[in-house]
């Protein structure tokens, strides 16, 4: 039987340098019974996985999720959503004229700036064809065809998502995504061969090279990708930032005046 919620906690508590006791002693929940809860012998009740996430001091998101997880009802938080919108939109805006995307916590893409549609249109991609980003980026009518430095960039990339999936087994859209990655005989090596467990979660680099070859110009971009929540989120439920930042002059130069153009 899946077991999403108890992954989730022993992913908490590992991230927080945290021992079954010492979670035991600041949650005021035996040690016997989170260890039954991280493998599946008993389920949480609402309040208990309040209480968890209350101990560890998580973000609402992170409550929500650990809900989710649960099979409970999250938290409704709509009033906050709409301001988190607002200034989710203000970062992409103050982010040109170098491109930003959003995405929710399916990796489904919310928002972008006009220096994303632009650099995409460039490209001669469109962003609307692909069900998220995971797509996104190992289609091949994606950016895979633009970059360079595949190999490394998609070794990344794909130690990343490894990591999101130990909390994503229930959603549909990313796995489907997923099982797109795992038919792909050099992209399944790669998952198998990668370890990206939660013992190895220091080994994870948020920031991912982007080296693109088109129409004679060679760009060279980081991106850098961040989940709105407290400075200590591993997992968020409600969106991800990915910004690309010109990693050389050329790049830099080449961005703000193509944007001009456009």
């Amino acid at each position: 039987m899946h077991n999403g919620f108890g992954q989730l906690l022993k992913l908490w508590r590992q991230r927080l340098g945290l021992s079954q006791l010492a979670l035991s002693l600041q949650s005021g929940i035996s040690a016997k019974h989170i260890s039954f809860l991280e493998t599946g012998k008993s389920q949480p009740s609402r309040e208990m996985v309040n209480t968890l996430a209350l101990s560890m001091n998580l973000s609402a998101g992170d409550c929500n999720l650990m809900l989710k997880q649960a099979g409970l009802q999250a938290h409704s938080s709509a009033q906050q959503q709409g301001k988190t919108l607002q200034a989710l939109q203000m970062i992409l805006d103050k982010h040109e004229p170098y491109p930003g995307i959003i995405s929710n916590y399916s990796l489904q893409p919310q928002m972008y700036n006009h220096a994303t549609l632009a650099i995409l249109q460039w490209l001669d991609i469109d962003l609307s064809q692909f069900d998220n980003m995971v797509d996104f980026i190992f289609s091949d009518k994606g950016l895979r065809s633009a970059l360079v430095n595949w190999s490394e960039m998609s070794s990344l990339a794909l130690r990343l998502i490894k990591l999101k999936s130990l909390t994503m087994q229930n959603d549909v859209v990313f796995q489907a995504s997923i099982n797109k990655i795992l038919a792909n005989k050099e992209l399944r090596a790669l998952w198998e061969n990668d370890d990206a467990s939660a013992n190895s979660i220091g080994n994870t680099e948020p920031v991912i090279p982007c080296k693109i070859q088109h129409k004679g110009h060679s760009l060279h971009f980081e991106a850098v990708l961040m989940t709105y929540g407290t400075p200590r989120s591993v997992s968020l439920e409600e969106y991800q930032l990915e910004l690309f930042y010109p990693a050389d002059q050329k790049t830099r130069d080449f961005t703000e005046q193509f944007l001009i153009k456009t």
